[in-house]
């Protein structure tokens, strides 16, 4: 196992515990707006959306961060 394959292995289960923390925001937001709650809930909605896009994103492998932390010569080297 390589380095590179550490860092993405990292880099997903980041992108988990991003996801999961957010999906559980959107879920309380959902449940907020539904039940007639205050704006309070609708932040949650505001903050959850974007981080579950980035979350998912990590958790697919976010190359562009990998790639941009092992360039080709490391890579070829390790």
């Amino acid at each position: 196992m390589t380095n590179r394959d550490v860092f993405e292995i990292i880099v997903r289960t980041v992108g988990l515990l991003i996801t999961l923390a957010a999906a559980w925001q959107i879920l309380l937001g959902l449940f907020g707006l539904i039940s007639g709650a205050s704006g309070q809930f609708a932040g949650l909605l505001f903050y959850g959306i974007p981080a579950i896009i980035v979350g998912l994103w990590l958790l697919r492998g976010a190359r562009s961060i990998v790639s941009f932390a092992f360039s080709k010569d490391q890579s070829e080297n390790g």
